[in-house]
């Protein structure tokens, strides 16, 4: 079959901001942070202390954790030639480097508790051996997870034999590294440059967008459901995250329990980030809630829950309308027989239907890179992703083609913000979806049930990532 793309989305439909004083686009996240130094785009208190004391296990050589101190103090070579600090802009006399070694799990804790008092500025690098079956869930890696959170402490697992040991792989690995720490201590590397826009507003009618997505999983013993949600502003600056876990009796309809998990993170979700508009300088007149889910089939329950949304917005004298967006695996490969080894370029949008369309996140792309134009060429290879789109609120539940673009951008720009996998321009879902369904997944497996068991302050950082 033929199938003729709709629209095109291209990299530079997507530039990175860095450092909010430097009113400067990046398109690639080494080029803001490395080539052109331009800092994080939300950084941390330059007057606080930093803690990163470092684990390794007994029986390895110190000189592993020693390699690392000297990535995190000085860099690695010439592809990252200067550290931690002066990459995000830390006063680097503030950051504090300690090597420990551990016998077991409840030494570090003991190390942790004795030694660095502020959880929130501490984040312990723990070395283990080698990667752990992400399925078990008493493997060394949940375990030392589920310990230090249980203690309000968030931390970075750093692999020995995988990572640290492989030189290759360490190289390209170091950015991502960093990023996460950063994240980890509350900080932001880099955002989307402009801002997402749904409905066309004048300049005295504001419109605010608020990205949230959707995640659900069961925990290994099926007894619990546990539900997410992450909320973004409209640069894809992360807020806060949330999340509700329900047992499941037996008995019950499991279709029931997840209405009701999605129906109070909606509903919640709605509660902080209007009162953060209603707190803002800036008061919005419009606000457009853009929510991403990937999952069963939407049921009356929860479109009852997103139609109560727009009518406490009409409550509060806001035009608000609401978009769901529901991303649908495929088994559909697209190739472009204009290239020769067939892979289909990164940001083909088809519509297949008013309300669904086809799109490509992981292919080619060919691009020109600043501050000097060069061609490179990203290759993967990924099923196309299918989109239905519904709205709520407003005059007419119609899906427009220029609105339906203007939605789908939402899922490409939260697709760029990843802090994991920061060598691809784009990853194979958005952040929104992939982020809240690592949540829901990780949460029974750190044994957290309750949200009392997370503090309100780690819930405005990924700690999860």
């Amino acid at each position: 079959m033929v199938l003729l793309p709709t629209y095109k989305f291209q990299i530079k439909d997507f530039p990175l901001r860095f450092n909010p004083q430097e009113a400067v686009e990046a398109y690639d996240i080494y080029e803001g942070l490395i080539i052109r130094r331009l800092g994080p785009a939300v950084p941390l208190d330059n007057s606080s202390d930093y803690f990163i004391p470092m684990f390794y296990p007994k029986g390895e050589n110190k000189d592993i954790a020693n390699k690392l101190l000297s990535i995190f103090k000085i860099g690695y070579g010439a592809i990252i030639p200067f550290g931690f600090g002066k990459m995000f802009m830390l006063d680097e006399n503030k950051i504090s480097y300690e090597i420990h070694e551990y016998n077991n799990i409840q030494e570090i804790v003991e190390i942790i508790k004795n030694n660095y008092k502020n959880n929130k500025s501490t984040l312990p690098i723990v070395l283990i051996k080698e990667k752990t079956d992400r399925a078990d869930q008493n493997s060394v890696y949940y375990s030392i997870k589920r310990n230090l959170l249980s203690n309000r402490y968030i931390s970075q697992i750093i692999t020995i034999k995988d990572l640290l040991e492989q030189e290759e792989k360490l190289k390209w690995s170091v950015l991502s590294i960093f990023s996460q720490v950063f994240a980890k201590l509350g900080g932001l590397p880099y955002t989307l440059y402009k801002n997402f826009s749904i409905r066309s507003t004048s300049l005295n009618d504001k419109e605010t967008v608020i990205i949230i997505g959707l995640g659900l999983s069961k925990d290994p013993s099926g007894n619990n459901t546990v539900g997410s949600s992450l909320v973004y502003d409209d640069r894809g600056h992360f807020k806060f995250l949330q999340f509700k876990v329900r047992s499941v009796p037996k008995g019950t309809n499991i279709k029931d329990v997840y209405s009701k998990i999605i129906e109070n993170l909606l509903t919640d979700a709605y509660s902080k980030a209007s009162e953060e508009m209603r707190l803002s300088y800036d008061k919005p007149k419009k606000v457009s809630v853009v929510i991403h889910y990937r999952g069963k089939e939407i049921s009356k329950m929860e479109e009852q829950a997103i139609n109560e949304i727009v009518e406490r917005f009409r409550e509060s004298e806001i035009d608000g309308e609401v978009y769901l967006l529901k991303l649908i695996d495929s088994n559909i490969f697209l190739t472009d027989r204009n290239f020769s080894e067939g892979y289909p370029d990164i940001g083909y949008v088809i519509k297949v239907l008013n309300d669904l369309y086809m799109i490509q996140l992981v292919g080619k792309m060919v691009f020109e890179k600043f501050p000097k134009p060069k061609q490179n060429v990203y290759y993967g290879v990924g099923n196309a992703l299918l989109v239905n789109i519904r709205r709520y609120g407003g005059s007419s539940s119609e899906i427009s083609s220029d609105l339906a673009i203007s939605l789908l951008k939402t899922v490409f720009g939260m697709a760029r913000l990843n802090y994991v996998s920061i060598s691809n321009p784009f990853v194979a879902l958005p952040t929104t979806v992939s982020f809240s369904q690592e949540i829901a997944y990780s949460l029974p497996r750190f044994s957290i049930t309750d949200l009392k068991n997370v503090s309100d302050w780690m819930n405005k950082r990924l700690w999860f990532i």
